[in-house]
């Protein structure tokens, strides 16, 4: 019984690690594909990365 009680547990674990990541390759997949539609959500994302750096003057350059 103990044999078939592990089998259950390996089963079930590796069908919900794999469950997870099939739900985060679609969502991301989707998330790629209608990225032209939702501009606003890369727009914010990407001022936010550009504001952590000082911005640099003409001369350093």
């Amino acid at each position: 019984m103990a044999f078939r009680r592990v089998l259950f547990w390996v089963h079930l674990t590796a069908g919900c690690v794999a469950g997870l990541v099939i739900l985060v390759m679609s969502v991301t997949g989707a998330l790629l594909a209608y990225r032209r539609f939702y501009p606003s959500l890369y727009l914010v994302r990407l001022l936010f990365v550009f504001q952590l750096r000082p911005l640099l003057q003409c001369l350093a350059l």
